[in-house]
């Protein structure tokens, strides 16, 4: 047996000097928290910064940031601006980042989340590269705003239990969209469950449900409403697809005395980017109650910086609350072929065209919604036809008890 070298209890001491002193200068978050942000930001490849940085490696690792800004690499916008952060994660994920992204909890307060940042980001991302990371004790983020030049979301409350990407997961959002361009604001409590969080990431569909309370809001009226979303969620190209999308609402619109319940149903191909919303084509059917009719239709909508809307249904029958039809519209039991296209503001404030057809008596014409929200405010009392602009063709009319034969008219509204 060979003796001990005698140098080598020195080297053992200056090796275990050496570590106590790198281990105590790690431990000032000073000299350790730039190393340990450049460690993260190299996983995700971006580039952390923060004004104030605390951590504890005892245990579980534990990150808090203040004032935390987060860039792609050569982009001069934020992706991500948050005044605290706070993050717990294993030392595994902290020393193999790279091979194993998983994290205890993450908290995030007052986050700010640039939305063509993050779409130029995702589309740098080699393919297959962007994997979620795992959340044992789940994500909370309080008082959010995603940006999306005059559209965004604000006032987001985000509370997520557990997140294992391959697996379900259901998260509670409180939030309020804003379109500062048209006056209209939604506010929204959801609970949103996908089945395949990753899924989503690696371009696959996702099974996605969302369930909760919409309640859109203009200048004069309110919209409050339950809805229900369902349908494969897929992720391409910095868009959301969900097709087929079934859509369900039912609601009431308010505005200065009116209450107007409604049921609608809805199915087609949704579409979600930078721009806008899309859906088309779809099919819908609307239940209401006397004041709003029952119809079938099928069209397009799209909103962006304008809303555009294109339906091409039926009307069950004329609604009672409305002004009653002359004679013989008013005895004919025949549907009421339709179609309707606007092109406007959200608040629907632009005139519409309206096409409508019952027998042989047909209906062209140009109204704008709020003069009509006017006339169904009034039934009985005014005109037997809405404040519009058009042509009307009949067989035969009977108004005030006067019978019109091979009518042509011409319809000239002055408000």
């Amino acid at each position: 047996m060979s003796a001990v070298p005698a140098r080598w209890p020195r080297t053992l001491w200056l090796l275990a000097l050496l570590s106590i002193a790198l281990t105590a200068w790690l431990l000032q978050p000073q000299r350790g928290g730039p190393l340990l942000l450049t460690t993260l930001g190299r996983t995700l490849d971006l580039e952390l910064d923060a004004t104030a940085l605390d951590y504890r490696l005892r245990g579980t690792p534990q990150l808090t940031l203040d004032g935390l800004v987060v860039h792609r690499p050569g982009d001069p916008q934020p992706l991500l601006r948050a005044r605290r952060v706070y993050l717990a994660l294993p030392w595994h994920t902290l020393l193999h980042g790279d091979q194993a992204l998983r994290l205890r909890r993450l908290e995030l307060d007052a986050p700010v989340l640039n939305l063509p940042a993050l779409q130029r980001w995702l589309a740098s991302r080699p393919a297959g590269a962007l994997r979620l990371p795992r959340f044992d004790d789940g994500l909370r983020v309080q008082n959010g705003r995603i940006d999306a030049g005059a559209r965004h979301l604000d006032q987001i409350d985000l509370d997520l239990p557990r997140l294992d990407p391959a697996q379900y997961s259901r998260l509670l959002l409180l939030a309020r969209y804003r379109d500062t361009d048209a006056g209209l604001a939604i506010p929204a409590r959801l609970v949103v469950t996908l089945d395949s969080p990753q899924a989503l990431l690696a371009g696959r569909p996702a099974r996605l449900t969302v369930e909760g309370w919409l309640t859109p809001t203009a200048p004069d009226w309110r919209l409050p409403m339950a809805v229900h979303v369902a349908g494969p969620l897929v992720l391409a190209d910095g868009s959301l697809k969900l097709a087929p999308a079934r859509l369900g609402l039912a609601g009431r619109y308010l505005a200065a005395a009116q209450v107007l319940p409604f049921r609608l149903g809805v199915n087609g191909s949704l579409d979600l980017d930078q721009q806008g919303m899309r859906l088309m084509p779809f099919v819908l059917r609307l239940y209401g109650d006397t004041a709003v009719p029952d119809l079938t239709a099928q069209g397009r909508l799209i909103v962006a910086s304008h809303l555009q809307v294109q339906l091409q249904g039926m009307l069950a029958d004329w609604p009672p609350a409305w002004p009653p039809l002359p004679s013989p519209l008013a005895t004919s039991r025949a549907p009421l072929p339709f179609t309707l296209n606007y092109v406007g503001a959200a608040d629907l404030s632009a005139p519409l065209t309206l096409t409508l057809r019952r027998d042989a008596t047909q209906l062209q014409t140009r109204l704008a919604w709020p003069h009509l929200q006017t006339w169904l405010q009034a039934p009985g009392t005014g005109s037997p036809l809405p404040p519009l602009d058009g042509w009307l063709s009949a067989p035969t009319l009977d108004v005030n008890g006067i019978r019109l034969e091979g009518v042509e008219l011409r319809i000239k509204d002055t408000p």
